[in-house]
């Protein structure tokens, strides 16, 4: 997966951004969420600004969460970001990940159950809904924290998401028996309707 990604241009990336980010804020799931994690994209990942920037936006009537690993317990928090400057005061860390300066006084929207979408990241997608995270289970554990805390309330769980580059769907990854499917997954390939990956 890395030669594949290696070779796609910043133009590719960005294009293929701008198209799926257009199906997410045009979709009915985004558009009757109210509470959206999302992932702050790094190179190489699909772009989410777009999205970022429309969630913050003060009429939105949405409230935007991020991911940020808190390594003390080796655990994903979702984050609130509460505007535009709030989010330009993050920083890179030494991982190149763009974290909050102030993880600890923020809203955690795992434990909350408010949650109604994860869009989701991924080094590869199945056109099943299967996914291949980064190695480390954060997410997946994430997804059965936030079932068990909804199932409890008699809630139904968020909507799980994913996206990514077109190189990056593949016919098959990796399972463990704690891997969450993916509700969809929209990707970059222009070609193809992103209808057929709705599940």
């Amino acid at each position: 997966m890395k030669e594949r990604l290696k070779v796609l241009t910043l133009q590719e990336i960005t294009q293929q951004g701008i198209f799926v980010q257009k199906q997410i804020l045009s979709s009915s799931i985004y558009n009757q969420s109210q509470n959206v994690a999302i992932y702050i994209s790094m190179e190489k990942e699909l772009p989410t600004d777009a999205i970022i920037q429309d969630l913050l936006r003060p009429d939105s009537g949405k409230r935007c969460f991020v991911p940020y690993i808190d390594k003390k317990i080796e655990k994903l928090r979702m984050l609130e970001v509460i505007s535009m400057s709030d989010f330009q005061s993050f920083q890179k860390n030494k991982w190149g990940i763009f974290e909050p300066p102030d993880p600890d006084s923020r809203r955690n929207a795992v434990g909350s159950g408010i949650l109604d979408l994860i869009i989701t990241p991924g080094i590869a997608f199945t056109k099943e809904g299967y996914r291949c995270g980064y190695g480390k289970g954060y997410y997946d554990k994430t997804f059965e924290a936030v079932e068990k805390e909804l199932q409890a309330k008699g809630k139904k769980r968020p909507y799980y998401l994913g996206v990514c580059l077109s190189v990056q769907i593949v016919d098959e990854v990796p399972l463990e028996p704690f891997d969450k499917k993916m509700d969809c997954v929209i990707h970059g390939g222009q070609g193809e309707s992103h209808e057929r990956f709705l599940l």
